[in-house]
């Protein structure tokens, strides 16, 4: 008897050592110098957080690279340690990490960027040398541990940029959720150390596509660790840390998945649930023929389950008027939450890239002669994309409305004037361009006038007061000239929106604003506005 007891013992002290242990965790809050301005001579100082088992050296150190602006506002207060990161994957299953005898360290911005980081900062040395500085205390401290960079939206770029760039001491990238649409424009081959990525098969943050995420990984040999299930919580915002962007209601599966990969075992993706892509998803390339040859466009289709045939959407992107980073120029445009609203109403849509965006060919439209011109040299990728797109069984190609922001906003009026009795409406929010010329708002009414001559379709336009690319005089004067040419158009003049009302199409909180309007107009062209749930 006492044999057989002494065997149960025996199993049960194994199976209590594989088993993750419960431990109190001990947090400070350490302060050091990164670098030096070089010009003011002055110490660039940056607080993390430290967050690891207490009593125990930790096995490996999490420095995880916030997103956004990567302001956390790291303070004591009260005795107690505060920031906003709360909710972030990595933060919120502290305990679970520590269990697995993995510590946590979270810096704040550097004293020179108290306004916090942007994607060209990410990109930068002194980023890097932010970084460097942190992992270097780490390693200090723990010297037997293994370090992990570990991040989320945009701190990928931070972290594949830093590890590019300083190389050392790092055991490992990991990426949960990362901005994509950016990180697939860049060029990853100086990453020399391993690479995990998570990512959830229904991500809808307009910027992490899963289709890029994989481009990433196939081209690097990064393992990519698809997620299926969880659901979307409370944030709203398709692009918070508690939606299947941040992996919420799969915390345990994904500390999982990153405690075995860091321990240098296989992982393999959880089980897929029943989702398929995000609005079903897909890329093709439309062929675009014109004086310059034959050229792809990049096109990002959607649309309901079943055969259709659907009427048919088709949303264009902006015209970047200030220098932007060329990641930005490269990187696909989803719409994605825009595009649900349409699918749920039984739209499939398209959302092509014109020349010289994203993975398109060809150069970018630089038809300034006037702004007249430029939207009728834009409006031939919408029409490729129509008679591309009618071709297809699952689209209806004699029930299309016509969708664009800014830039996109210009081509789809004058796309309007072609006279294509397939398109029922357009919808213009913030329609226009700016140009260098003095008299560029002048310009701009009479390419709206010309545009009105020969336009038999309705539309409904968007404009808030405190648009930073159109004052309510600038589209006041367009509109003016479109209704005395005979446009058939409807203006709404909106109060300010936020900070800049030229982001109302592409925040989340403007749907609110839009979408009601739109179903209105929808109705009044003969669509029905049923929402399918």
């Amino acid at each position: 008897m006492k044999k057989k007891m002494g065997y149960a013992f025996f199993f049960l002290t194994v199976i209590t050592l594989l088993l993750p242990i419960a431990v109190a965790a001990k947090q400070e809050v350490i302060t050091l110098t990164s670098r030096q301005d070089v010009l003011g001579g002055v110490n660039i100082v940056l607080s993390f957080l430290l967050d690891v088992p207490e009593g125990q050296v930790p096995d490996a150190v999490l420095l995880v690279i916030p997103g956004g602006n990567g302001l956390i506002n790291l303070k004591t207060r009260d005795g107690k340690i505060r920031h906003d990161l709360q909710s972030n994957l990595f933060v919120r299953n502290t305990k679970p990490f520590h269990d697995r005898r993995i510590g946590l360290a979270v810096p704040d911005v550097p004293s020179d960027r108290s306004k916090g980081v942007n994607a060209t900062f990410r990109k930068g040395r002194e980023h890097a040398y932010d970084l460097r500085a942190v992992l270097k205390d780490l390693k200090t401290r723990y010297p037997q541990s293994k370090i992990f960079f570990a991040s989320s939206g945009g701190g990928g770029i931070s972290a594949l940029f830093a590890a590019g760039l300083s190389g050392g001491d790092l055991d490992g990238i990991i990426l949960a959720g990362a901005d994509t649409s950016q990180l697939h424009a860049y060029d990853h081959s100086a990453v020399k150390t391993r690479v995990l990525m998570l990512h959830h098969r229904m991500d809808s943050c307009e910027s992490a596509p899963v289709i890029e995420a994989k481009e990433i990984a196939d081209r690097y040999s990064f393992t990519l660790i698809p997620f299926s299930g969880g659901a979307d919580g409370p944030d709203g915002d398709p692009c918070g840390f508690r939606t299947r962007h941040g992996f919420f209601g799969l915390d345990e599966k994904a500390v999982a998945t990153i405690g075995d990969w860091m321990a240098g075992l296989n992982v393999a993706a959880p089980a897929p649930g029943e989702e398929k892509a995000f609005l079903n998803e897909r890329v093709v390339m439309i062929p675009a023929r014109g004086f310059w040859g034959e050229v792809l466009l990049q096109t990002t289709v959607y649309q309901p389950d079943g055969p259709g045939p659907f009427p048919l959407t088709i949303i264009s992107h902006g015209v970047p008027f200030e220098k932007v980073l060329e990641s930005e120029v490269q990187a696909r445009r989803r719409f994605c939450l825009q595009s649900g609203e349409f699918v749920k109403r039984g739209f499939t849509v398209a959302v092509p890239m014109r020349r010289g965006y994203g993975k398109s060919g060809g150069q970018k439209n630089v038809s300034t002669v006037n702004i007249a011109a430029f939207g009728l040299e834009d409006a031939k990728d919408i029409q490729a994309t129509i008679d591309f797109m009618s071709k297809e069984p699952y689209v209806d190609g004699k029930r299309i409305v016509l969708v664009g922001q800014s830039g996109g906003g210009l081509a789809s009026l004058a796309y309007g004037s072609l006279g294509n009795p397939d398109v029922k409406g357009i919808v213009n929010f913030a329609g226009g361009l700016r140009t260098n010329r003095a008299m560029w708002e002048m310009d701009m009414a009479q390419a709206f006038g010309n545009y009105a001559r020969t336009t038999k379709i309705p539309s409904l336009w968007f404009y808030t007061e405190n648009d930073s690319y159109f004052s309510p005089s600038t589209a006041r004067a367009a509109y003016d000239q479109y209704q005395a040419a005979g446009g058939r158009a409807r203006l709404l003049a909106l109060p300010p929106f936020k900070r800049d009302g030229h982001s109302l199409f592409h925040d989340f909180s403007g749907r609110s604003i839009w979408v009601g309007e739109v179903d209105k107009f929808l109705s009044q062209i003969g669509f029905e506005t049923k929402i399918e749930k």
